[in-house]
């Protein structure tokens, strides 16, 4: 998710123009590189806009230099003014491909299965609660899972029975992604399997 905010200062004084656009400076941190913005004074505030979206989790400076501002005398900003700050993340990690897909019949009895989800994830409080039904017999199959980057593995501990309908229930709390947020709500897909 990108974000498109305003940063504001205040200032004990009524402010009139910025003097050097190039002494107010929006930078990527990491990336060391300057973000196109325009500058807003108002009364005794100076609001930075940025031109376009910021990246979510991602640290920023701001920089205010001497002069780059004045107030209604001239008298001119003095110091270095900086202030770091990180976008959040509040995007949840969504499923983008299941192997197999919802619906699919005449799937492998050995194959595993695989859910990919649209970001890397890690195991939450509910992991142990993954689950895969039987839902020709009504019961709980035992499983293994392991999550590599982006994708959730679930492997059957014994042979599926052929022509058997299975669900995978993923609880909303079982994974989670490298920002601490967890799926939106439950997740469930079903498959029959094939000879």
């Amino acid at each position: 998710m990108d974000f498109l905010i305003s940063l504001s200062a205040c200032f004990l004084s009524v402010m009139s123009l910025i003097i050097a656009e190039k002494y107010v400076v929006l930078s990527d941190f990491q990336a060391d590189s300057d973000i196109s913005k325009k500058n807003i004074v108002l009364g005794n505030t100076l609001s930075i806009k940025p031109s376009s979206l910021l990246t979510a989790g991602t640290k920023y400076i701001v920089i205010l230099h001497s002069n780059s501002i004045t107030d209604l005398k001239g008298n001119g900003f003095v110091g270095l003014y900086t202030t770091k700050f990180t976008t959040t993340n509040t995007i949840t990690p969504k499923i983008i491909s299941t192997t197999p897909s919802n619906q699919k019949t005449g799937f492998s009895r050995t194959e595993i299965v695989t859910i990919k989800f649209n970001e890397n994830i890690k195991k939450s409080t509910q992991w142990s609660k993954i689950q895969m039904t039987n839902l020709t017999t009504g019961k709980k199959v035992s499983i293994t899972q392991q999550i590599k980057g982006n994708t959730l593995y679930i492997k059957m501990v014994f042979l599926r029975y052929a022509h058997n309908w299975y669900q995978i229930t993923i609880p909303r709390a079982a994974i989670k992604d490298n920002n601490g947020q967890n799926l939106q709500a439950n997740y469930t897909f079903k498959f029959e399997t094939g000879k």
